[in-house]
């Protein structure tokens, strides 16, 4: 059904700029001071915040925006009015720059490995800042995602065309050698394409490790529900305006910047569909699956696709944990080292 050229529109420029990323802050600021109401021409540190707070809020900010701060610039942008319209100004030049969607997290030793870090649908390429810490010094870690969050570009509309693209980014970082690669979420299915698509090759691949992948629903057997309520959140279907208004900001993603949340909820929208539309293929390979709670079950489904050298390892509660949980990137961490950096059999 074709769309409302109306309909699109609205889509980039139904809110004035800067005014979601004012709520969406004053929210954060009236958390961290204990529910303080926080106006427009508030500080945050006339209000009580601290040098610490200030630091757990950038960081959250780099995981949940794609922005990178400094604490310097509150200092200069002090009001929540001043500092809304600085993160806006910072996302809108990032997204016009049309920077790569690869940025190296950790430089490495020359003689040291290299590894590729493939994020989820809706995750910035800052993802990993935590994982990367965690890992010993010499070891190159990149930060690999999809294009149409951060900066301008159409994203791929399939797992196989984005792992062709990152397999690309990847030879042009590591022309040969061994390959170590890692993903979370739907980039680990990317991940995974990625290693299948270089063993086509010829390129060696260490045994990968894969952070809590969802199987795709294409390739999901259909199985009965284990949650009682989870029929009933189903059917409760959004009206067709609001679907549709959807379905134009997913074909909008990567021409179009919208405001902080709606990138995000689209850029995700948009990696769900291709990852559901995914059909895996048993893959002969070294495989470590580290999953959490929230999407154990998956391992019996991963069996059908995997090979006898596939290990399934619970790492933590929580789907996000691997990015957001210091101590669980560490886990992971280990866990890479182990299974992937140090490892000396790799397939043929």
């Amino acid at each position: 059904m074709p769309l409302d050229r109306r309909v699109l529109r609205q889509a980039s420029a139904d809110r004035p700029a800067g005014s979601t990323t004012e709520q969406l802050l004053a929210r954060r600021w009236s958390r961290a001071l204990g529910g303080v109401e926080v106006g427009p021409d508030d500080a945050f540190y006339d209000l009580g915040g601290s040098s610490l707070q200030v630091v757990e809020m950038l960081d959250e900010f780099r995981y949940d925006w794609a922005v990178a701060l400094a604490p310097a610039d509150l200092v200069e942008h002090p009001t929540l009015r001043a500092f809304a319209a600085h993160i806006d100004d910072v996302r809108t030049r990032g997204f016009r720059a049309r920077t790569s969607t690869t940025i190296r997290l950790q430089e490495g030793s020359p003689t040291g490995p290299a590894l590729f870090c493939v994020a989820g649908a809706g995750a910035s390429t800052l993802s990993f800042v935590r994982l990367a810490a965690a890992l010993e010094p010499d070891v190159g870690v990149y930060s690999l995602h999809g294009r149409g969050q951060e900066t301008r570009g159409i994203p791929e509309l399939t797992i196989t065309g984005q792992a062709r693209r990152q397999v690309r980014e990847i030879r042009k970082i590591q022309a040969d050698g061994v390959y170590h690669l890692t993903g979370h979420s739907s980039g680990a299915v990317v991940a995974l394409e990625c290693a299948r698509l270089l063993r086509a090759t010829g390129a060696q691949v260490a045994p990968l490790v894969l952070m809590d992948p969802r199987v795709p629903a294409r390739s999901a057997p259909a199985v009965p529900s284990t949650t009682p309520a989870a029929p009933a959140r189903a059917a409760a279907r959004p009206p067709v305006r609001e679907r549709l208004l959807t379905h134009a900001r997913v074909l909008a993603c990567g021409i179009v910047q919208f405001d902080v949340k709606t990138q995000q909820d689209i850029t995700w929208e948009r990696g769900r569909r291709s990852h559901d539309r995914h059909r895996l293929w048993p893959f002969d390979h070294p495989i470590t699956i580290a999953f959490s709670t929230e999407y154990t079950d998956h391992s019996d489904q991963w069996r059908r696709f995997t090979c006898a050298q596939t290990d399934f390892v619970k790492i933590c509660e929580r789907h996000n944990d691997p990015l957001r949980d210091t101590f669980v990137a560490t886990l992971c961490a280990d866990l890479i080292t182990e299974r992937t950096l140090d490892s000396l059999s790799h397939t043929p």
